[in-house]
Protein backbone atom coordinates (compact mmCIF):
# COMPACT_ATOMS: atom_id res chain seq x y z
CA UNK A 1 0.00 0.00 0.00
CA UNK A 2 2.87 2.43 0.83
CA UNK A 3 4.22 2.06 -2.74
CA UNK A 4 0.93 2.77 -4.68
CA UNK A 5 -0.03 5.65 -2.10
CA UNK A 6 3.13 7.10 -3.66
CA UNK A 7 2.92 6.18 -7.03
CA UNK A 8 -0.56 7.84 -6.95
CA UNK A 9 1.09 11.01 -5.93
CA UNK A 10 -0.46 10.76 -2.05
CA UNK A 11 1.67 11.77 0.67
CA UNK A 12 2.65 9.13 2.60
CA UNK A 13 2.89 9.17 6.70
CA UNK A 14 3.19 5.70 8.94
CA UNK A 15 3.57 6.15 12.65
CA UNK A 16 4.75 3.55 15.48
CA UNK A 17 5.83 3.65 18.82
CA UNK A 18 9.35 4.11 18.77
CA UNK A 19 10.36 0.35 20.17
CA UNK A 20 8.44 -1.02 17.24
CA UNK A 21 10.38 -3.26 14.74
CA UNK A 22 7.78 -2.80 12.28
CA UNK A 23 10.20 -0.85 10.08
CA UNK A 24 13.01 -2.92 10.80
CA UNK A 25 11.24 -5.86 8.43
CA UNK A 26 12.76 -6.03 5.19
CA UNK A 27 9.17 -5.33 3.48
CA UNK A 28 8.86 -1.93 5.14
CA UNK A 29 12.86 -1.20 4.84
CA UNK A 30 12.07 -1.29 1.15
CA UNK A 31 9.06 0.24 0.83
CA UNK A 32 9.88 3.03 2.67
CA UNK A 33 13.65 3.15 0.92
CA UNK A 34 12.22 3.03 -2.82
CA UNK A 35 9.99 5.94 -1.77
CA UNK A 36 12.65 8.25 -0.43
CA UNK A 37 10.92 8.48 3.28
CA UNK A 38 12.00 10.83 6.06
CA UNK A 39 12.17 9.86 9.42
CA UNK A 40 11.23 12.25 12.65
CA UNK A 41 11.37 10.83 15.97
CA UNK A 42 9.16 12.86 18.69
CA UNK A 43 7.82 12.77 21.73
CA UNK A 44 3.52 13.77 22.05
CA UNK A 45 3.72 14.89 25.47
CA UNK A 46 4.81 18.34 24.21
CA UNK A 47 1.57 17.56 21.85
CA UNK A 48 -0.68 17.01 25.53
CA UNK A 49 -0.28 13.37 25.97
CA UNK A 50 -0.66 12.37 28.95
CA UNK A 51 2.87 11.00 29.29
CA UNK A 52 6.28 11.03 27.17
CA UNK A 53 5.23 8.53 24.29
CA UNK A 54 8.09 8.54 21.83
CA UNK A 55 6.97 7.94 18.51
CA UNK A 56 8.79 7.80 15.61
CA UNK A 57 7.21 8.78 11.71
CA UNK A 58 8.26 7.97 8.21
CA UNK A 59 6.91 8.94 5.12
CA UNK A 60 7.15 11.39 2.13
CA UNK A 61 5.23 14.52 4.04
CA UNK A 62 7.98 17.56 3.43
CA UNK A 63 7.15 19.10 6.99
CA UNK A 64 7.87 15.60 8.38
CA UNK A 65 11.24 17.43 10.20
CA UNK A 66 9.71 19.99 11.78
CA UNK A 67 8.12 17.91 13.93
CA UNK A 68 11.23 16.69 15.53
CA UNK A 69 11.29 17.10 19.53
CA UNK A 70 14.09 16.42 21.37
CA UNK A 71 14.60 13.67 23.86
CA UNK A 72 13.56 15.17 27.31
CA UNK A 73 15.63 12.30 29.43
CA UNK A 74 18.94 10.66 29.26
CA UNK A 75 19.33 8.03 26.67
CA UNK A 76 19.32 5.35 29.54
CA UNK A 77 16.05 6.66 31.20
CA UNK A 78 13.01 4.26 31.43
CA UNK A 79 9.91 5.60 29.85
CA UNK A 80 7.39 4.02 32.27
CA UNK A 81 3.56 3.89 30.95
CA UNK A 82 0.33 2.56 31.64
CA UNK A 83 0.86 0.35 28.64
CA UNK A 84 3.84 -1.15 29.30
CA UNK A 85 5.46 -3.23 31.92
CA UNK A 86 9.08 -3.47 32.56
CA UNK A 87 10.48 -6.82 32.40
CA UNK A 88 13.91 -8.63 32.25
CA UNK A 89 15.13 -10.79 29.25
CA UNK A 90 15.92 -14.05 29.79
CA UNK A 91 18.67 -14.23 27.39
CA UNK A 92 20.65 -11.28 27.83
CA UNK A 93 19.68 -10.28 31.30
CA UNK A 94 18.91 -6.66 29.97
CA UNK A 95 15.90 -4.64 31.20
CA UNK A 96 12.53 -4.68 28.09
CA UNK A 97 9.24 -4.19 27.75
CA UNK A 98 5.82 -5.94 26.92
CA UNK A 99 2.40 -4.46 26.65
CA UNK A 100 -0.13 -4.74 29.49
CA UNK A 101 -3.66 -3.87 30.05
CA UNK A 102 -3.57 -0.42 29.99
CA UNK A 103 -1.93 -0.27 26.38
CA UNK A 104 -5.21 0.53 24.50
CA UNK A 105 -5.30 3.85 26.77
CA UNK A 106 -2.03 5.15 25.35
CA UNK A 107 -2.63 4.77 21.80
CA UNK A 108 -4.93 8.12 21.80
CA UNK A 109 -3.63 10.97 19.54
CA UNK A 110 -3.78 14.03 21.39
CA UNK A 111 -5.42 16.92 19.98
CA UNK A 112 -3.12 19.06 19.61
CA UNK A 113 -1.06 16.99 17.59
CA UNK A 114 -3.84 15.80 15.01
CA UNK A 115 -4.01 19.77 14.51
CA UNK A 116 -0.49 19.68 13.98
CA UNK A 117 -0.34 17.62 11.45
CA UNK A 118 -3.61 19.40 9.41
CA UNK A 119 -2.39 22.47 9.57
CA UNK A 120 1.33 21.54 8.31
CA UNK A 121 -0.60 19.20 5.74
CA UNK A 122 -3.28 22.51 4.25
CA UNK A 123 0.10 24.31 4.08
CA UNK A 124 1.86 22.16 1.79
CA UNK A 125 -0.96 21.92 -0.38
CA UNK A 126 -1.30 25.92 -1.00
CA UNK A 127 1.92 25.86 -2.07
Amino acid sequence: LVRLAFALGLVVIIEQPARSFFYKTSHMMNALANIGAGRAYLWLKPYGHFYEKPTELMGTAPWLQSLKYPRVRSPGYFVDTPGWKRTWRRDTGKPGVRGKKGLKETQVYPYRFALTIAHLYAQAMQM
